[in-house]
């Protein structure tokens, strides 16, 4: 993908967490689409049915049998025909950290969550910025630096590439709580903007569109909530 090159170690983490055993405290999500592809607008639609023909058996080798969650959940809006439950998913998912102590792990230019109220229900909001590019590069940095901050923060945001679905996994082993949102908040952006195709948002970086000239974030509570930076070396 543009913005992780491929990585051996990367691979063969979401590999292990691909096919890992059910544990209590860890859901690994999929996309709930081998039933049936009908929900989707006309284009995803013909891209998943294609995905799912290439890789179905071989997915079906790997899989343990046990229950998944639905990894679509943080696409709650654009690519779907009937929007009707958008906003009960997005409720509920921002009651997950109702009066909590957030700490959002993201990439450089990603602000999560700025200029918008999804973490207005937060007790507090702190940030640990990675490289918007190539993070797993400097994974136990990342991991190391969220585990210093753990005791003093309820629930971990991520929003990270496939980088987050390592932490995440990791995290929850150590006993953390963590949740890997990836384009939630662009989703919830196009929801506000009732935007029937991916537009950029000023001031949000977004992988699945060309453009990098991302403006710089002035936003008073956005920089007090950085608690960290970590960068490629």
């Amino acid at each position: 993908i543009d913005f992780q090159k491929y990585d051996e170690n990367l691979a063969n983490r979401l590999h292990e967490i691909l096919t890992s055993e059910y544990e209590p405290n860890i859901l690994v999500c999929i996309p709930d689409l081998f039933r049936s592809v009908s929900k989707l607008k006309a284009a995803p639609r013909q891209y998943w049915m294609e995905w799912i023909v290439q890789n179905r058996a071989k997915l079906s080798k790997l899989l343990p049998k046990h229950e998944y969650g639905d990894s679509l959940v943080s696409r709650l809006y654009l690519p779907w025909i009937d929007k009707s439950d958008e906003m009960v998913i997005e409720n509920n998912l921002k009651k997950t950290w109702e009066n909590k102590n957030v700490m959002i792990v993201e990439g450089t230019k990603t602000r999560w969550g700025v200029g918008n109220d999804l973490l207005d229900d937060a007790k507090t909001v702190r940030r640990i910025l990675c490289p918007a590019e190539n993070a797993f590069s400097v994974y136990d940095r990342i991991y190391s630096t969220c585990m210093k901050y753990s005791e003093n923060v309820d629930i971990f945001l991520l929003a990270l590439g496939p980088t987050a679905t390592v932490l995440a996994f990791d995290l929850a082993n150590s006993g953390v709580r963590a949740l890997d949102l990836g384009h939630f908040d662009l989703q919830y952006e196009y929801l506000l903007q009732k935007s029937s195709e991916r537009v950029q948002i000023v001031g949000k970086y977004n992988n699945e569109i060309a453009d990098t000239n991302i403006a710089t974030c002035e936003n008073e509570d956005y920089l007090k909530s950085i608690a960290e930076k970590i960068q490629n070396e």
